[in-house]
């Protein structure tokens, strides 16, 4: 993916964040769920394995990830405890956006891409993140307006880093898609519509 087209779709994105949470993983503990949305997890502590849609990923504190909605996760811990948040939030982009950045959009869907990496500079990040669950916490809807805002900060300081660092995305095949879908759906019946 390139990373200015990926800005660019962000800029002509209509966001709905969805939930925040933070959540702590017992020394050798696993979970496991399917992702109800697209969503950033931010390792905080601890290390591990993060397996995503069949992909490891090895882990240490300050690991970032991020997966498009219906995307299988299932973290393993090893020694230690392991502290994540993960940020839940449904994109689709406006109607005013140029015909070139719809076409990109359908071409590489930002909000389903998997990547991966270990921030250079994790400490910022994780200040935005921190900020957000904070004030999504306290429930009152100019808090709630306040974490979007400090969202596009977070996805803005996400981006330079990941320009930064040359980090590369996984780009969803169709043929991975149609078969999760499948998989998901296989006691319904199925058009081509």
């Amino acid at each position: 993916m390139n990373w200015e087209e990926y800005i660019q779709m962000w800029d002509n994105a209509s966001i709905q964040l969805v939930d925040i949470r933070q959540l702590v993983i017992s020394s050798r503990g696993k979970q496991q769920y399917l992702l109800p949305a697209n969503g950033f997890i931010y390792v905080v502590q601890g290390q591990g394995s993060i397996w995503l849609d069949g992909d490891i990923h090895i882990f240490e504190r300050f690991y970032l990830l991020h997966a498009g909605k219906g995307s299988s996760i299932s973290i393993e811990v090893g020694q230690g405890d392991v502290t994540y948040y993960y940020i839940l939030y449904r994109g689709s982009m406006s109607a005013k956006a140029s015909k070139e950045i719809l076409k990109v959009y359908h071409l590489n869907n930002p909000f389903q891409l998997h990547y991966a990496f270990r921030p250079l500079a994790p400490v910022l990040l994780y200040r935005h993140v921190d900020s957000m669950y904070e004030e999504w916490n306290r429930r009152q809807i100019l808090e709630r307006f306040h974490v979007k805002i400090l969202f596009y900060q977070f996805v803005y300081t996400l981006v330079q880093q990941l320009k930064l660092q040359g980090v590369a995305s996984k780009e969803t095949d169709m043929v991975e898609e149609i078969i999760r879908y499948i998989h998901e759906h296989f006691n319904e019946s199925i058009s081509l519509e």
